[in-house]
């Protein structure tokens, strides 16, 4: 500690009385991270806040710490505010823990998944309208209203959005209601009007692109030359006979054995196939089930089911619900799910029954409606998104004569963590013409077997 306290020494008449020179803020909030972080601070609310904090010291931009309960005071001496995670912020995922465990068969079909799911639904529903929660009070609409009664609270003429995900159907409609009152706006993984409800034929797409990526490795190339024929393989065997997994039940701390269906096996791959960090351990998940070794297949099964039975998203269906679908939408989908390796699952939560539940109102035809405007916007995806692709982008982008939409080569449907990326965000803000901007991240290194097993393993007992 020595030399920190001689170095405040020396500098101590340069850290006190200054004017700050940041223009922007970006926002803490404790109540955010006891609220949000729950099992997993870090995941859910620390490595958000890292990321910006990281850019912006990687970059040399100076910035202010503000505390959530001083946003009033404090917004005034910064021309842009940053909250780094707006829907944990604002308690985006309504998660109802729910009590019991998952049946034994809730992965089997997708009947029985959709029943697994309702059964953990309606009590939520019930005890959050005997909290005096509103549940169908969420939708994008009124989303979209808080944002501009935010940005009066702080006083700012314009924003500067930053969407991600469903993030950029929310700022759409910022735009469509209140484009006046936006400076600019970047959405990474464009879920553009009806387009929340997805279309099977897209996860067809990306598990095409993905066995391409399999059969091309210089490592899994021999063993999985055609990943997707094996996953398609393996489905057909479950069907006929779905097999019972061995895992403990986080719950209850007991070994089960949920006995396991194609639609286990597809709400898997529907999860991994476009997360950046999961897909890479695919390969070695498939392959050494169909060399006999289990060991990675169970354990993935095992999170897999815990995951789902922690909880369920109540304002996300709520507020899915009420984006709904066209019925040329629906029409589309129905034509596609009969022959999607994947089924339907990407669309599971969108059940007319869960609809119900939560009492949510369609927004109708107007919300669905395409967006014109002139607000200049930045369109970021992932070459490699197989959840809001390129072609969603380019659709939404067709009605902004101010955009830019930019594919990021060999990323998935999250681009925001890495630093090209970021910085590209910050020329754009500066002003900066992207035009000619080319984005690539390294392709992905898929794992081998033996890794894969160091990254999964358990804790060991009685760690922390």
């Amino acid at each position: 500690a020595l030399p920190v306290f001689k170095w405040h020494a020396e500098n101590e008449q340069y850290l006190y009385d200054r004017t700050p020179v940041a223009t922007i803020g970006i926002v803490y909030s404790e109540d955010n991270n006891v609220f949000y972080g729950r099992d997993d601070v870090s995941g859910n609310v620390e490595a958000p806040w890292r990321g910006w904090i990281n850019t912006f010291t990687r970059y040399r931009i100076p910035f202010l710490v503000i505390n959530a309960d001083h946003i009033e005071r404090d917004a005034s001496k910064v021309k842009t505010l940053v909250l780094p995670d707006l829907a944990a912020m604002t308690g985006f995922l309504l998660q109802c823990a729910v009590r019991n465990s998952l049946p034994l068969d809730a992965f089997e079909t997708e009947a029985k998944t959709a029943r697994a799911l309702g059964g953990m639904l309606r009590p939520c529903a019930r005890l959050m309208r005997n909290d005096g929660i509103s549940i169908e009070a969420y939708n994008t609409i009124e989303s979209a209203e808080d944002l501009e009664d935010l940005r009066q609270a702080l006083g700012v003429d314009r924003l500067r959005l930053i969407g991600v995900s469903y993030g950029t159907e929310l700022a759409l409609e910022m735009i469509r209601r209140h484009g006046d009152r936006v400076d600019a706006a970047v959405l990474a993984g464009t879920r553009g009007p009806d387009m929340a409800w997805r279309l099977p034929s897209v996860n067809d797409q990306q598990m095409k692109r993905f066995s391409e990526l399999v059969a091309h490795d210089p490592q899994w190339g021999h063993d999985l030359p055609n990943f997707e024929a094996s996953i398609r393989r393996l489905l057909e065997r479950l069907a006929w006979r779905p097999i019972a997994v061995p895992i403990t039940d986080a719950k209850s701390g007991k070994q089960v054995q949920p006995r396991i269906g194609p639609t286990g096996v597809q709400a898997l791959l529907g999860s991994d196939l476009n997360d950046w960090m999961r897909a890479p351990l695919l390969p070695a998940v498939f392959g050494s089930l169909a060399s006999g070794d289990s060991t990675l297949f169970f354990r993935r099964i095992q999170e897999l089911v815990n995951q789902t039975g922690s909880g369920i998203s109540v304002m996300q269906v709520a507020t899915d619900c009420a984006s709904g679908a066209s019925p040329e939408r629906m029409a589309q989908i129905a034509r596609e799910t009969p022959k999607s390796l994947l089924g339907n699952v990407k669309n599971m939560l969108l059940n007319p029954a869960f609809c119900d539940l939560v009492g949510s109102v369609d927004l109708g035809p107007a919300f669905r409606a395409p967006i014109s405007s002139p607000v200049r916007t930045l369109f970021l995806t992932g070459s490699l998104d197989g959840i809001t692709p390129p072609s969603q982008a380019e659709k939404v982008r067709s009605g902004f004569p101010n955009g830019v939409s930019l594919v990021v080569e060999n990323g998935w449907h999250e681009v925001l963590p890495f630093s090209d990326v970021q910085q590209a965000v910050a020329d754009f803000f500066a002003g900066q013409d992207l035009r000619s901007r080319h984005l690539e991240l390294p392709r992905p290194r898929f794992f081998s077997v033996n890794e894969a097993k160091a990254l999964t393993a358990p804790p060991p007992a009685g760690s922390q």
